[in-house]
């Protein structure tokens, strides 16, 4: 029976690689059926239900096998994933301490912990860990660019950058630490240093928007604006939005707590707070989750030798979550906060889980209106690198690293339209579309066509596509070859067909959950 029970275990495991969750739990059951105590049936039965959301069943299994042998590491490390997913992260702590005692070699576990004390704001004891992953496995760019990451915001840009370089070392397009590397030669004053390597990020990513407008603030500080128009144009191409589901980012957060403002209030419920209260709400939640519990067999290896190996090639989770506040005042407030604790507290327990990637589509809707945007804005559009988002909200520190530069450049007195589209952009890219207008009314003269498209994408934040749609045209009159002026208008012509015309199309289907995008992987 434990042969043909292997069997099974073997097609089960074989369907969690293609992602076929529900099936790999009917294979693993089947195994269970044939050898209920097998340890390694029961965790990878477990490890399909998690993948299903089903998170305390997955648990239960789990401690069944804690149970029969307490010193099973993956065990441990399994049920600490579960708990870091709950927003137990104390718990998660503590299973994953459990787990580096019995396995003390294991990369991926010193992660873990390094990531629910980065969580937890304990980044002494982040470092710690982070550095032990990295000289763990060394040749991993994902442990040398999240290792960077930390001593980037510790302000320890020598040690930051020699992480960073490391980890492009070991993945030559690696087009995430090639950004941050670049962000710490300019902070350091390496201008032309920083300039080439935004550059050769763009060759690589070139709908990295947060990286054009780092160019572009670097060009401003050195005096060289005469091509910025040309360099910045990308940054403001609209995308329409996947009628399958697709992820389509208008504000994307990643990982970690967000700030707070003056007022206490966090990052989101902030933005939530300054939208109209005479506008319906709409808030999607799209979280890209890559708790470490992959498996890969090799050859002649056992499937105990598999499962314990588990994170050679992690694989993605998708979860979707969409809320609705109505107009009007009665209960707005107490309704935008209830919604903007409990996003706040999905992205804490997947920042302690381990890798993941929070993307917020916010849009405001007039009472009167039915239709949803068939456009968006994304800050960031570039793929997933090694498959996956890491955790941290670093893009958008870049961003407002970026915007608090400019309030005191003087540079900027210098290059006024320059700088007033700078910020623009920058305000686009954290999705202030009120103060994005302001600043792109400001940037006329030779940027007159950009201020165009940049007040286009701010209406396309708003939720006004019509207005979008006027602003496209006014800004392809004013530069006739603009390639991304005729991109935008091309997508929100689109968008004028009438509701019978989409439902006829098949648009209005409805589907929610899309495969999780792929990604580029390391050479």
């Amino acid at each position: 029976m434990k042969e043909q029970s292997r069997i099974n275990l073997r097609k089960g495991y074989a369907l969690m690689n293609a992602g076929d969750h529900a099936a790999a739990a009917a294979e693993f059951s089947r195994a269970l059926a044939k050898s209920p105590a097998d340890p390694d049936a029961i965790l990878l039965y477990g490890s399909s239900l998690y993948w299903l959301g089903e998170v305390d069943r997955a648990i239960g299994e789990y401690l069944r096998v804690i149970e029969m042998a307490p010193s099973n590491a993956l065990a441990w490390q399994l049920k600490g994933i579960a708990l870091a997913w709950k927003g137990d992260a104390e718990g998660a702590l503590e299973d994953f301490l459990k787990a580096q005692k019995f396995d003390p070699v294991r990369s991926d576990v010193k992660m873990n912990i390094g990531s629910v004390y980065h969580s937890l704001g304990l980044y002494g004891s982040a470092l710690e860990y982070f550095r032990a992953a990295a000289a763990s496995d060394p040749e991993n760019p994902l442990y040398h660019y999240q290792l960077g990451l930390l001593y980037s915001r510790l302000g320890r840009n020598a040690e930051g950058k020699a992480s960073l370089r490391a980890a492009l070392k070991y993945f030559r397009s690696y087009e995430d630490a090639m950004l941050e590397l670049a962000v710490l030669e300019e902070r350091d004053g390496n201008l032309a240093a920083a300039v080439s390597l935004y550059r050769d990020a763009l060759r690589i990513k070139p709908r990295d928007s947060v990286a054009r407008l780092r160019l572009g603030l670097a060009l401003l500080k050195q005096g060289k604006t005469g091509g910025l128009a040309g360099e910045l144009e990308p940054a403001f191409l609209l995308s329409p939005r996947n009628e399958k589901g697709g992820i389509s980012l208008s504000m994307s957060y990643a990982g970690g707590r967000s700030r707070e403002d003056e007022a206490g209030d966090g990052r989101i419920l902030s933005s939530l707070r300054r939208l109209p209260a005479d506008e319906e709400v709409r808030v999607r939640l799209e979280l890209i989750r890559l708790p470490r519990l992959e498996t890969k067999a090799s050859g002649a290896e056992s499937l105990s030798g598999a499962l314990a190996r588990a994170v050679e090639r992690p694989r993605l989770s998708y979860v979707k979550k969409e809320y609705a506040v109505a107009a009007g005042a009665a209960g707005r407030s107490a309704r935008l906060k209830e919604t903007a604790d409990e996003i706040e507290r999905l992205i804490a327990a997947a920042s302690a889980e381990g890798d993941v990637k929070v993307s917020l589509d916010i849009e405001t809707i007039k009472p009167a209106a039915k239709t949803e945007a068939r456009v968006v804005y994304e800050p960031r559009s570039v793929g997933n690198d090694m498959g996956l988002w890491v955790v941290g909200n670093n893009w958008l520190e870049n961003v407002e690293e970026a915007l608090a530069e400019m309030n005191d450049l003087p540079q900027a007195a210098g290059s006024p339209g320059a700088a007033a589209l700078l910020r623009g952009l920058g305000f686009l890219l954290g999705g202030e579309h009120s103060l994005a207008a302001e600043s792109f009314g400001a940037a006329a003269g030779p940027y007159r066509h950009l201020s165009l498209l940049g007040l286009c994408v701010a209406a396309v934040q708003k939720g006004d596509e019509p207005g979008a749609l006027g602003l496209a045209k006014e800004a392809l009159a004013a530069a006739p070859g603009s390639l991304v002026a005729k991109e935008n208008l091309r997508w929100l012509e689109k968008t004028e067909k009438p509701p019978a015309a989409r439902r006829a199309c098949g648009t209005d289907c409805g589907h929610s959950r899309p495969d999780p995008p792929g990604g580029d992987k390391p050479e």
